[in-house]
């Protein structure tokens, strides 16, 4: 006859087999949203991306250490670090399947965004899956079913990736007015908040299901633990674990993005209060092309196109400007160029503001590097040098010079500064030596 405790334990290992309750729902569900959030806040960047599968992993391995009866700290180990290099090979895999003839979405920019994505999830979701079933079957569950499996989950993984980045203008920009992980969002934000919630929650619930399907398979390897403790259960003190974790997330990511954005309140405030005054404004005397540029060859960099424009008072987006003209010239020192604008105002009042809160590159009120005050060649100018910027970001220098604004922009190539000299030498800096930075 079996006694109390062989029924005990019959009852947790139907609840192990059967992990699709109510509750077990929940709990995967929170835990998908919970990696989501976290993926989101993680620092920008390359190296982020273990770190987001892997996030996801440990979520996953959590659902199956209750629910799954996965007892095996092999198995969990192997579940994250299947999850952690999914995410990166379904980044750069998917970069590099547009290099093939391959069916694609179109070819504007948004049209090839939408296939990465898509290739992306199919890899990501495969390699994720691969894991999973190899994960949850015995070691005499069948290769080729294993991968036959993952290869159709794969196509979901696709198409859920393409259907949550299209919905980064709705989903995605509700989670960031809630959850901003900068003081301004870039142009994906939005796409990349909606793709990580609604994909790693769906599929975590993909993978909740698989786990239904295959733990009976799998379950009488070993002995199930009663998901049942003194007071609470389980599953409730976890429930109340991942809320807290969530809430924490928030509060430690969203409070000082908070605050840096009311710090750029106060800065945008700032420079509206300091906007020069449009009033008895003088005429503007005209120069000529050769007056205000260097119009030859310097150091090697050989002249190129010239521009000239005359601008007018604008009020656009609130940013007030003067009448004011415009003088470009360009130089080729071989490889990029390097382009020199002479902005000529009405009074020294205009150059000095537009030095300090520049019209045409991003203020950020909150980064003494950015926009910072530097000296070269023994005056004062504003650059962006300390940032260190790469290749891909042009390096300029910016200084007002009486009625007269100066930008030096390196695209490429950064040796030659005898450019920079000479234009220091024709507009001396004007930038007070007491000025902050």
């Amino acid at each position: 006859m079996p006694n109390a405790s062989d029924a005990a334990i019959d009852h947790a290992q139907v609840t192990c087999r059967r992990p699709q309750n109510l509750q077990s729902w929940t709990i995967l569900a929170i835990l998908g949203i919970t990696s989501s959030i976290v993926s989101i806040t993680l620092p920008e960047g390359a190296g982020a991306f273990p770190f987001i599968g892997g996030i996801f992993g440990v979520a996953l391995a959590v659902y199956l250490a209750l629910y799954g009866g996965v007892r095996s700290p092999f198995k969990w180990a192997l579940l994250i670090a299947g999850s952690s290099v999914a995410y990166p090979c379904a980044f750069f895999g998917s970069v590099l399947l547009m290099k093939l003839p391959l069916p694609t979405f179109g070819v504007s920019e948004e049209q090839t965004t939408r296939t990465l994505i898509f290739g992306g999830g199919i890899i990501g979701g495969f390699l994720l899956l691969v894991t999973i079933f190899f994960t949850l079957l015995p070691a005499r569950g069948i290769v080729g079913a294993v991968f036959g499996k993952a290869a159709i989950g794969s196509l979901f993984s696709g198409f859920l990736g393409l259907f949550a980045w299209s919905l980064g203008p709705s989903v995605g920009k509700v989670l960031w007015a809630g959850l901003p992980t900068a003081a301004l969002p870039r142009p994906d934000s939005f796409n990349f908040c909606s793709l990580y919630l609604i994909w790693q929650t769906v599929m975590a619930l993909l993978i909740g299901f698989i786990a239904g399907r295959e733990i009976p398979a799998a379950s009488n390897q070993s002995r199930p633990i009663s998901l049942r403790a003194s007071g609470l259960s389980v599953s409730k003190k976890t429930l109340i674990g991942i809320l807290a974790l969530v809430t924490a997330v928030v509060l430690v990511r969203a409070v000082p993005i908070r605050i840096r954005a009311a710090g750029r309140q106060d800065g945008l405030a700032k420079r509206l209060a300091e906007t020069p005054s449009l009033d008895n404004l003088k005429p503007l005397p005209p120069l000529t092309l050769e007056q205000a540029l260097i119009l030859r060859d310097i150091a090697g960099a050989r002249l190129g196109p010239t521009a000239e424009r005359v601008e007018m008072v604008s009020h656009e987006k609130g940013f007030i400007s003067p009448p004011g003209v415009y003088y470009a010239a360009s130089y080729s020192p071989g490889t990029g160029n390097i382009a020199v604008s002479v902005e000529q105002y009405p009074n020294s009042e205009w150059p000095r503001y537009f030095a300090k809160y520049p019209r045409r590159i991003y203020d950020s009120f909150d980064n003494p590097k950015h926009h910072a005050v530097i000296t070269k060649f023994q005056s004062r100018v504003r650059s962006n040098l300390l940032e260190n910027p790469g290749a891909a970001v042009p390096l300029y220098y910016m200084w007002p010079s009486g009625d007269f604004l100066l930008t030096v922009t390196y695209n490429g190539p950064r040796e030659n500064e005898e450019i920079l000299r000479m234009y220091l030498e024709k507009y001396p800096s004007s930038i007070p030596e007491e000025q902050p930075q």
